[in-house]
């Protein structure tokens, strides 16, 4: 059994949705949502995060990312946005 898995595991046992679990840096961000969708480049990802649409957890010196706010992100609209996102 991978780290992974064993990661998952322990979650489920203890009531938590193993996607929601901020673990994931920018770059794993950028990889995991490339893998689904190939439009999604580094500079989009790199955007979002200062612009704040994404909700990131600080550890230490860095911003963690869960793999259901990356996808939360991917499926929004650019027009949900107030100054109507990258739609220009």
């Amino acid at each position: 059994m991978s780290r992974i898995d064993d990661h998952e595991v322990r979650a489920r046992q203890l009531g938590y949705d193993p996607l929601s679990i901020p673990d994931m840096s920018e770059t794993e961000v950028y990889e995991f949502l490339h893998a689904l969708n190939r439009h999604i480049t580094p500079r989009s990802v790199r955007t979002a995060i200062a612009r704040k649409e994404f909700r990131g957890v600080r550890k230490g010196r860095k911003y963690l990312f869960s793999k259901h706010e990356a996808i939360r992100w991917m499926q929004t609209d650019s027009t949900a946005y107030g100054d109507g996102g990258d739609a220009a």
